[in-house]
């Protein structure tokens, strides 16, 4: 699935990754420049993302989970694209990792919680039994599970 950006202080969300990035914020038109103000995050995910860090839940890292494996292919000596394996197994959760063990007053729906007295991570597992549309509807569920239970959050700032 296709990634975004995300601006790394007001959270916007693009798909552009070129020079610059006009966003209006506050009424007022800025330009940032995408190469050290923005990170990449999976494209199902980023609103989700967006609603916890603008609540102050800032997030580390995340995934939105993937339904399809990983294949390698590397260059051949004659310019042909080879496999090298043909199928690596893709973690299949959607996560999202904070930056400190906040304290939550809840999960979303289906969510499990890691946490440990330097951080805090929530996750849902995904099926992989090699039925793609059930993996992909069940990830669709959990992002939306992720930003209904971000909306109903109370914001820490």
């Amino acid at each position: 699935m296709p990634h975004v950006y995300m601006h790394k202080t007001s959270f916007d969300i693009s798909r552009n990754r070129g020079e610059s990035i006009t966003f209006t914020i506050n009424g007022e038109q800025r330009k940032f420049f995408v190469a050290d103000q923005f990170f990449e995050v999976d494209e199902l995910i980023a609103l989700p993302l967006q609603k916890l860090n603008r609540k102050g839940y800032y997030t580390a890292c995340s995934c939105q989970g993937h339904p399809f494996d990983h294949v390698l292919f590397h260059l051949s000596p004659e310019g042909a694209l080879q496999p090298v394996v043909a199928e690596v197994p893709c973690p299949c959760e959607s996560y999202v990792t904070f930056v400190e063990p906040y304290e939550l007053p809840s999960l979303p729906e289906g969510f499990t919680l890691q946490k440990t007295e330097n951080s805090l991570r929530i996750f849902k597992a995904h099926p992989k039994n090699g039925d793609y549309e059930e993996t992909l509807s069940s990830i669709i569920n959990a992002m939306s599970a992720l930003s209904r239970w971000a909306d109903e959050l109370p914001p820490r700032i």
